[in-house]
């Protein structure tokens, strides 16, 4: 009782000062998230968490708590056969590829290629509901026009030429080995452009957790 008054109370005093006052949008019943939640649960998963998806105002998509969260407590249980590692690629139809190519991929150009594919197959893919619910651009110096690079302090351009050089030079290995996977899948052709794969290599890096065997 004592909590929500103090918030309302802040809330008010706020718009007293002139500051807007805004909420977190739940997003549980848009479509794509009602889709994703019907594949998570087709397939084991069972919410019993206290997050709820919102979209936050000045930030973006995120998991909002609707409950108090003790120390210790779990927040998320997701089964293994969920989870896109490289194991799920070398598994699927495009393992004996990625496995036969020299020289090796790294994991996150693996990881990259998998969702392209994936992405392109549509309905086809059985990972559809969750790639459909995937950003399709990022707030990141990749994706920034000139001017808006020009904006940015001049102590970040050491750190946004990394950045950008790293995804160039994943670009360049991706890009040999789908000319290659294109011989065999035609479907595929022409899907890995510089923007795929700029989407799918924030993807991996925004997401993706190291985890060990087990």
């Amino acid at each position: 009782m004592t909590g929500k008054r103090g918030r309302r109370g802040r809330e008010k005093r706020r718009a007293r000062e002139g500051c807007a006052v805004t909420r977190p949008v739940p997003l549980d019943n848009c479509d794509t998230t009602i889709r994703l939640n019907r594949w998570l649960k087709k397939h084991g998963f069972r919410n019993t968490s206290r997050l709820r998806p919102a979209d936050f105002p000045g930030t973006g998509r995120g998991l909002m708590a609707c409950k108090s969260i003790s120390s210790g407590q779990v927040l998320v249980s997701l089964p293994r056969e969920l989870m896109i590692t490289t194991q799920t690629v070398l598994d699927s139809y495009l393992g004996p590829h990625v496995s036969s190519w020299h020289p090796r991929l790294a994991p996150v150009d693996v990881l990259s290629v998998f969702l392209v594919c994936e992405r392109c197959c549509g309905d086809r893919s059985p990972w559809q509901p969750y790639v459909d619910s995937l950003p399709e651009r990022f707030t990141t110096p990749a994706y920034f026009t000139r001017r808006e690079l020009r904006e940015l302090p001049r102590s970040l351009d050491d750190a946004v030429r990394r950045q950008r050089t790293a995804i160039a030079a994943s670009y360049n290995d991706v890009k040999k080995f789908m000319d290659e996977l294109e011989k065999s899948f035609p479907e595929f052709r022409g899907t890995m452009t510089q923007d795929a794969h700029c989407w799918a290599w924030h993807i991996v890096n925004t997401r993706s957790v190291y985890m060990g065997i087990f």
